[in-house]
């Protein structure tokens, strides 16, 4: 009987070895295998690995707001008769451009309101044949910039200072900008007001609006970093997806810190191993249906 197992163990094919020796990433359930050109043509992306810098981030909250020199009221240097208006709420104006005729009850000389600076028309309070007082005639607002007022908390005040740049999220968008100055908040406030001076060349910012901020308070040298992207949650862990030729497995890693554009590994993957970086969730798509397929 033992000359016949022996015999049988001897002609049992090699693969059937090196398959049942492989570790948990050449298992059926957690690996595919996907042609270069399908690859390809969904945009699947495999970079290596290496080392890296990673930001560590502090996440505030706060709003957008017009800062004091984009924001002027205008009025009548005399009062007077209004004897013309050359513009209307949303107008778009410039420095100098006339913006209403006045004739004056002093000289009886008509003398012309002007712009002091570019932007829109927020507000007109006068008409032709009304007589001018004390109250602005008009409010000019320019929302090129914007003041992004972050709230900073007494456990977050030490980390945080002038010069630090900070990632605004906005409506699906992302701004970048640097802390400006920090200023004591309201009064009674238990926080503090930290300055981020955003460029609106979209404009898709606007005062009021809610944003939220991650501040890069320290810059850590990774020994291991992948984008960030690359990260999908797998069976109860969290995994990267490790490129073979056409195979695809995944791996299960320790992620130490996130910036949300890169991630520090501290476990599960070296540098220069073949990552998915890019549309990784349609290799996890992939391998989830080939396990399903495997099942029945």
């Amino acid at each position: 009987m033992l000359i016949r197992i022996l015999f049988c163990m001897v002609f049992i094919p090699l693969s059937f070895w090196a398959n049942a020796s492989n570790n948990h990433e050449n298992s059926s359930t957690d690996s595919t295998e996907i042609s270069e050109e399908i690859a390809e043509r969904s945009g699947i992306i495999a970079k290596a690995a290496s080392s890296g810098n990673v930001e560590r981030h502090i996440q505030v909250f706060g709003s957008l707001r017009t800062p004091p020199h984009s924001l002027a009221q205008v009025s009548a240097r005399f009062s007077g008769l209004v004897k013309s208006v050359s513009v209307n709420v949303g107008d778009a104006v410039e420095q100098g451009s006339q913006l209403a005729m006045i004739e004056s009850n002093d000289s009886l000389q008509d003398y012309p309101i002007k712009a002091p600076l570019t932007g829109r028309i927020q507000e007109r309070n006068i008409n032709p044949g009304e007589i001018t007082g004390v109250e602005p005639l008009f409010t000019i607002i320019n929302n090129d910039t914007l003041w992004a007022e972050l709230q900073v908390f007494p456990s977050q005040r030490y980390e945080i200072k002038p010069g630090q740049s900070v990632h605004i999220g906005h409506n699906n968008h992302k701004h970048k900008g640097t802390i400006h100055h920090i200023l004591p908040g309201p009064e009674g406030a238990p926080y503090v007001i930290a300055r981020v001076l955003l460029e609106n060349n979209n404009d898709d910012l606007s005062p009021g609006d809610m944003v939220n901020a991650q501040i890069n308070v320290e810059v850590l040298q990774a020994e291991v970093v992948v984008e960030a992207q690359a990260l999908q949650e797998f069976e109860g862990g969290t995994v990267v997806f490790i490129q073979q030729g056409q195979n695809y497995y995944a791996r299960p890693v320790k992620v130490g810190v996130n910036d949300g554009q890169y991630a520090q590994i501290t476990d599960g993957l070296s540098a220069g191993e073949r990552y998915v970086a890019v549309n990784s969730y349609l290799v996890k798509a992939d391998i989830k249906k080939s396990g399903a397929a495997h099942s029945h």
